[in-house]
């Protein structure tokens, strides 16, 4: 799949919503969909009352197409605003890091061979298996504490 590289506020004002894809400037007033809230195009202005009227395929076709905005920047932001603790990046790239790297080596969702043990932790920066699983331990209850705060469960 290509990378898009064309104008990404463009994307926020088809779907009609944020996606906050520029970072710091989706939480300003400088914002695509706040100065400009219809789809972009020559009939976008015109047709603005088109955009409730959803059938059933377009529903559809919007989930197949998907569209998945890069994590990484939109937990950058959240980061730089204050929303999510610091370090919350750091230890979600090592889930997503650790879950690839396993899925990888045991598709079986067991626990790898001694021999992949190793690898894994190299792959995820660690020197060897149980500073992964220490690793992996913190990041795991850092990053449940942090959603518990946000969602103000404690």
């Amino acid at each position: 799949m290509a990378r898009y590289i064309g104008p990404v506020c463009r994307l926020c004002r088809r779907e009609g919503e944020k996606l906050y894809l520029k970072g710091a400037r989706c939480l300003s007033p400088k914002c695509a969909i706040e100065k400009r809230n219809f789809p972009p195009g020559q009939h976008g202005k015109d047709g603005q009352f088109k955009r409730n009227r959803s059938t059933d395929y377009l529903l559809q076709l919007r989930e197949k197409t998907g569209f998945a905005p890069d994590l990484e920047s939109a937990i950058a932001t959240l980061e730089a605003t204050g929303l999510l603790g610091a370090g919350f990046g750091d230890a979600f790239a090592l889930l997503t890091r650790m879950l690839i790297a396993l899925r990888l080596v045991a598709p079986d969702s067991g626990e790898p061979a001694p021999a992949s043990q190793s690898l894994v932790a190299r792959r995820c920066g660690h020197a060897d298996w149980p500073a992964l699983i220490a690793a992996y331990d913190a990041a795991r209850m850092f990053v449940a504490g942090e959603w518990r705060r946000v969602a103000g469960l404690g």
